[in-house]
């Protein structure tokens, strides 16, 4: 929500100024980054399989390291049951239900991860 004195300080100008940014380091990948290509040129089919497969690589192992994730949650999920049990404690009764809610969202995450992936594959066995 933008109160009065965002306004105002939209109306005269006096927003700071972004930081500067610089692409030279964005890119990780040599040999994906030095093709030569102005910024119009569309990449050639190789190009492009060779960049999905980057991005599936990485992917996959984001979903990897969200199971990872998930094992340790669940080993801090059976911690805390065993030095919780039998509290009544609304507190802790809600700690429980954040718990399992974050276990549940990262598992929806490494779904849509899959899901991407399969994607990403079609289109790139349609090249």
């Amino acid at each position: 929500m933008v109160t009065r004195s965002d306004r105002t300080a939209i109306d005269s100008g006096d927003l700071p100024s972004p930081p500067a940014t610089s692409n030279a380091n964005l890119c990780t990948d040599t040999a994906l980054c030095t093709t030569g290509r102005s910024g119009n040129q569309m990449a050639g089919v190789e190009e492009v399989r060779a960049g999905i497969a980057l991005a599936n690589q990485k992917m996959q192992e984001g979903i990897a390291a969200l199971q990872q994730t998930n094992l340790v949650l669940e080993e801090a999920q059976a911690a805390l049951v065993t030095a919780t049990q039998g509290s009544g404690q609304e507190e802790m009764q809600h700690a429980h239900g954040m718990l399992a809610e974050v276990m549940q969202t990262i598992s929806g995450v490494q779904g849509l991860l899959g899901a991407t992936i399969s994607s990403t594959e079609g289109y790139a066995g349609r090249l």
